[in-house]
């Protein structure tokens, strides 16, 4: 017969063998023995509290910036470059050249501003010897550009002057020619004088304007007494016209020369046109 073994000796520090008990209903559960305690939840950790209030931080930020430009339209508005004049077309205004010939020079600088045109009114002595201090004391003798132009209201203006102590003298020499002069012939000469100088008809046209009956109405002896007597330049007076007709009717050089010589027209010599149309482009 067998005999019982002892058990081995336990040692003397050994921790006693614990047998887990079965739960106990109705009563707390007991934690696992030996188990460490359960932590907090991530989302009560200092640090994920430090993040979403740096996020909320950041989009009450964001939501602030793009209240501010919605109220403030303004501000992108006035950012806006101006348009500049280049980018917008100027409309000049269209203007009739009024007709100043034989006015005095500050009337006809009147005239001229008065019909809507804004640039200098320059005056020039027709020959070119003395220059224009009062315009009172001188007479229009022609205008550049032409009466009845349509010009824009910046165009330049000149106007070819005559000082009126030329005409004074001239006045002056048919009042002492011989008394047997007929008055009604030094009317004649008077108004050839200012067709010739004003405007630039030839010796026959201002001849046959003294007799219209439409015109002057002179006697044919006074008529030919003003044109024989009257200080003109008809060769100048041809170039004058011929200017006219290149500049504002552009005329070939061949129908300005018809022009000139012809019965229904200026009616100038062939010699005082040739004149004119070999001077046309000085």
């Amino acid at each position: 017969m067998s005999t019982p073994q002892n058990p081995a000796p336990q040692p003397a520090n050994a921790l006693p063998e614990v047998t887990p008990s079965a739960p106990q209903y109705g009563g707390p559960a007991q934690p696992p023995v030996n188990q460490p305690p359960a932590g907090k939840p991530f989302y009560k950790k200092w640090w994920f509290i430090a993040i979403i209030v740096v996020v909320i931080l950041g989009l009450a930020s964001m939501c602030g910036g793009g209240d501010k430009a919605a109220d403030s339209p303004t501000a992108t508005e006035s950012a806006a470059p101006a348009s500049t004049p280049s980018e917008q077309e100027t409309a000049v205004a269209t203007i009739t050249m009024p007709d100043v010939t034989g006015q005095k020079g500050d009337a006809a600088k009147k005239a001229i501003e008065d019909a809507g045109i804004t640039s200098l009114v320059t005056m020039t002595d027709v020959d070119g010897e003395d220059s224009v201090w009062n315009p009172a004391n001188w007479s229009v003798v022609s205008q550049e550009p032409a009466a009845g132009t349509e010009v824009a209201a910046d165009v330049e203006v000149t106007l070819m002057v005559n000082h009126d102590s030329e005409d004074e003298a001239e006045a002056k020499a048919a009042e002492n020619q011989a008394p047997d002069v007929p008055r009604e012939y030094v009317a004649a000469l008077d108004k050839a004088r200012t067709y010739a100088t004003y405007m630039h008809m030839s010796k026959q046209g201002v001849y046959d304007q003294l007799t219209s009956e439409h015109g002057e109405a002179f006697p044919a002896e006074a008529a030919q007494y003003a044109v024989d007597n009257v200080q003109a330049d008809w060769a100048a007076n041809a170039l004058e016209s011929a200017k006219v007709y290149a500049e504002h009717m552009s005329m070939s050089d061949s129908g300005i020369r018809d022009q000139l010589v012809s019965e229904y027209g200026d009616k100038f010599t062939p010699e005082e046109a040739d004149y004119a149309i070999a001077h046309l482009n000085d």
